[in-house]
């Protein structure tokens, strides 16, 4: 759509076997961009948007406590944020004996996850909170994301097609159309118990202070029906470290992040834009209610491979998606 409040939604990628990875004609074009900011910053390369979540009085040196093991005891923060998306945007769940091959092996995985490592200066164990093996702790991260079953969507994230499918998917929305207070009506008005809490944090938010909610990179947007009947979802990875244990990753614990962070306005955000999108792909086949199966966020250092463990899954209503894209979008040419 031309005028003001275009959008941008891009995909990268191939359709590849079940279709559960979206294909590269998936993509639009957008303007207004003098008036956009950058969530993560992702979508312009730059480090992620996740969070050193150390609890209450405790920075991120002292963060590095000898407790801490396994996944918890990764470098927290956008740094290591960035590398750890990077391995998982190449990362095939399909085929874990990969993990198993010698580092030295030509196109290993692990060869690569170490190189990986090694460029953003994490291959050092002691680069880390504590001590680790970082290449046998993100080996044994891609194994559990394998075996997790995520329940909202119906999908074992080891169903999902191989790297050369994958598809990262960029939203643009023009902030110079609406407010956060506007934003914070629709919420109120059309969301569930979650989101009308979260609106009225939203309404307190200074227009500066949203702006940078604007842009996002979400890593996947995957298809969790078949090539015949394709509903659409999109996975956000977070490594956010919110404490030392399991324990810290439990449902009111991703649920407050999820508030604490803005990755609730941001989800919503993604919601509308990809509602905007298939309305705009699709034409008059497209049906919200059939064809979005919702968003979900995955904090990786929670993730242990039992179902939904580390897993965040909303679907906003259509009456609040549809809100958004009003406020967000300039209408269709022939709405």
């Amino acid at each position: 759509p031309g005028g003001d409040g275009r959008y941008e939604a891009a995909g990268v990628g191939r359709a590849v076997g079940d279709a559960r990875e979206v294909s590269a004609a998936i993509r639009a074009r957008a303007a207004d961009r003098a008036t956009r900011g950058s969530f993560s910053a992702g979508a312009a390369g730059a480090p992620r948007d996740d969070h050193a979540d150390d609890p209450p009085g405790l920075g991120a040196e002292a963060g590095r406590a000898e407790e801490e093991r396994g996944l918890f005891a990764f470098a927290a923060g956008p740094h290591a944020g960035t590398c750890l998306h990077e391995i998982l945007q190449h990362a095939d769940f399909s085929d874990l004996d990969a993990l198993d091959e010698a580092d030295g092996e030509d196109g290993s995985a692990r060869r690569a996850i170490r190189r990986s490592l090694l460029q953003h200066g994490l291959l050092d164990g002691k680069a880390h909170r504590a001590e680790i093996d970082a290449v046998d702790e993100v080996c044994g991260l891609i194994r559990r994301l394998a075996r997790t079953r995520v329940a909202g969507l119906g999908l074992c994230l080891g169903e999902l097609a191989d790297p050369a499918g994958a598809s990262e998917w960029r939203f643009v929305a023009p902030l110079g159309r609406t407010t956060p207070a506007r934003l914070a009506d629709a919420f109120e008005a059309h969301g569930d118990d979650a989101a009308r809490d979260y609106g009225r944090v939203l309404r307190r938010l200074r227009t500066d202070e949203a702006r940078g909610l604007f842009v996002g990179s979400a890593d996947r947007i995957v298809n969790v029906g078949d090539a015949d009947a394709p509903r659409w979802a999109l996975i956000d990875w977070k490594s956010n470290h919110l404490g030392s244990t399991a324990a810290d990753y439990g449902a009111d614990a991703l649920a407050e992040a999820m508030r604490r962070h803005h990755y609730l306005l941001q989800a919503h955000l993604y919601a509308a834009g990809l509602h905007r999108h298939l309305r705009v792909r699709l034409g008059a086949g497209y049906d919200y209610e059939r064809d979005v199966a919702g968003v979900a966020y995955v904090f990786l250092r929670g993730v242990t491979g039992e179902p939904d463990a580390g897993v965040h899954v909303l679907r906003p209503s259509c009456a609040l998606v549809d809100a958004l894209e009003a406020e967000l979008f300039a209408p269709l040419p022939d709405a």
